[in-house]
């Protein structure tokens, strides 16, 4: 859905300057929750695509749209900063799969935190998350330096336990 909506905003079929469709309506035309949807809007917020996206009404296309920049062309920007909208993007669908390179485990815990807090209010209901975490042994870190992997273990493990500790998956 960010995808697609993204792709109507550079294409100038979703026009600089005009709202959006409504929450719901996007929620119906791609048959998501609006909580998917608030998430690409979020998203699409971060990438200067939209302005004043809120619950009140529906958001506006930002003014110049083309200016703002995603994918290889987009400045860097930092974990902290980069990586939780993405995170929160994955949850849109019924299988979560992401595939996450960290050097430690604090920005992948915090990315973490909304989709976490939205199982918990039963506002979303994954099928399935599976996570694989990658992370470098370069100079000087060796395979004796485990402070990454303790950390990894006791995010999964809590992870682990906020998902199977509520009926969450039900068929």
């Amino acid at each position: 859905m960010t995808d697609e909506l993204r792709s109507r905003i550079r294409s100038g079929q979703l026009r600089a300057g005009r709202s959006m469709p409504t929450q719901a309506g996007l929620a119906d035309e791609f048959g998501v929750v609006r909580g998917a949807v608030r998430r690409a809007l979020r998203i699409l917020r971060t990438e200067r695509l939209l302005a004043d996206v809120s619950k009140e009404g529906p958001a506006r296309v930002a003014d110049h749209p083309g200016g703002a920049l995603t994918g290889p062309e987009a400045r860097p920007q930092s974990t902290m900063a980069a990586l939780a909208p993405r995170i929160t993007a994955a949850f849109a669908v019924p299988r979560v799969k992401i595939d996450a390179l960290c050097l430690t485990a604090v920005p992948f815990t915090l990315a973490m935190g909304e989709p976490l807090r939205e199982i918990h209010a039963g506002r979303i209901k994954p099928a399935s998350v599976d996570v694989r975490v990658l992370f470098p042994f370069g100079r000087g870190v060796g395979l004796r330096d485990t402070t990454f992997v303790d950390q990894s273990h006791l995010w999964f493990d809590a992870l682990w336990e906020t998902i199977s500790s509520e009926p969450l998956f039900t068929n």
